[in-house]
């Protein structure tokens, strides 16, 4: 009595036949390669979106720190003189120091606003390269789109940049296998 022959789409091994050192096992085919990349692609699209939106929302509070801080500076030195007893119990020297206290405060929020504006912008620059790079990857177009949008999802932004880790990683893991590279064209 023979052992049956293996099916060549069962992923099962075959039975050893007799005498055979090869226990002639049976691995079935890889994955379509294209369907490896889709998850990854839409982990950095999400990433995308969301670093997009906070963003955005940076550069609303870099925008709403600058306006606030800016115009509260008379507010804050007159408050200040006023519990000092006002200006008339207050020397010049003191007055200037007063000024200049409140100056400083209202230069460093602006400067502050300033920052949180270009981080906003650096955001939005990256979210682009992450979206695109995203769509190019779930397509299988231009490989180095999608290795300069999972470099891209790694930059530290206000946000999402946990996620970023781990879809950037992933994305990257993906693209560095030999068989999902043969797929772009």
């Amino acid at each position: 009595m023979g052992y049956p022959e293996a099916q060549p789409d069962s992923g099962y091994p075959s039975p050893q036949q007799p005498g055979s050192p090869d226990p002639g096992y049976y691995y079935p085919p890889p994955p379509d390669p294209r369907s490896r990349l889709t998850p990854p692609a839409i982990g950095l699209l999400v990433h995308g979106i969301m670093t997009a939106f906070s963003s955005v929302m940076t550069i609303v509070y870099g925008v709403a720190i600058m306006l606030t801080l800016g115009s509260i500076q008379g507010v804050v030195e007159d408050d200040i003189v006023q519990q000092s007893g006002g200006e008339e119990g207050l020397s010049e020297q003191e007055l200037e120091q007063i000024r200049e206290v409140t100056g400083l405060f209202a230069m460093f929020g602006q400067g502050y606003g300033v920052f949180l504006m270009l981080l906003g912008v650096l955001g939005i620059i990256c979210a682009v390269l992450v979206i695109v790079g995203g769509f190019k990857m779930m397509n299988a177009r231009s490989y180095t789109w999608c290795i300069v949008a999972a470099v891209a999802a790694l930059v530290p932004l206000p946000g999402c940049w946990p996620l970023g880790i781990g879809v950037s990683i992933w994305a990257l893991v993906i693209l560095s296998d030999q068989y999902v590279k043969s797929v772009f064209h």
